[in-house]
């Protein structure tokens, strides 16, 4: 049986250390922003958007459908043909109701960490196009609350999809606290 686990949650609450514990115990990882970014490099419309990810994201979903970035989650994982699967970064309810279309078992993980936690982990990783203060991580947090795309159309917000989550993982300890609760939910799935 395969597995597919989805991972939400706010900008540096965990989601991609939790994907890179998951892919080093053998799951294939889907990174929706990943696919994102591949797609920035191939579509000529993104040259509008200068390396500007949230808009480009906002575009898309706007052009293609607000399912489109699991669209090309799904294709990816049916290509990769593993048995377990995680794909993170989930936005809409709209991508996972498509994944579970695909994957009727697909579980939902949040990882949620506090805000100063989190701006801090944003420092660290020094991404382009990240907030540098945290006056603007808080105000792109709530663009993220409320749901708004780049593009300005609303979607029901980061914090519902969090809600739907089937588990929740307060990530504030250490990378090893962080393996130990997603293993406790695989090991109650019989993982």
């Amino acid at each position: 049986m395969q597995i597919v686990v989805c991972i939400t949650g706010y900008p540096c609450s965990g989601k991609t250390t939790l994907a890179g514990i998951l892919g080093g115990d053998g799951f294939a990882v889907v990174e929706l922003g990943d696919l994102v970014r591949e797609r920035m490099k191939v579509d000529p419309a993104a040259l509008k958007f200068a390396g500007d990810i949230r808009g480009f994201s906002g575009m898309i979903r706007e052009v293609y459908g607000r399912d489109v970035v699991a669209a090309w989650a799904v294709e990816r994982i049916k290509k990769l043909g593993s048995a377990k699967i995680v794909v993170t970064g989930l936005r809409t309810e709209e991508e996972l109701n498509r994944i579970k279309a695909e994957f009727p078992n697909a579980l939902l993980i949040s990882v949620n960490a506090p805000d100063n936690v989190r701006f801090q982990r944003m420092l660290s990783r020094g991404r382009r196009g990240d907030p540098r203060s945290y006056e603007d991580f808080m105000k792109r947090d709530e663009k993220e609350r409320e749901g708004l795309l780049a593009a300005g159309e609303e979607t029901e917000g980061l914090d519902t999809m969090i809600a739907k989550a089937d588990y929740h993982i307060e990530n504030t300890g250490t990378i090893s606290d962080l393996k130990k609760a997603a293993y406790k939910i695989l090991e109650s799935l019989g993982e």
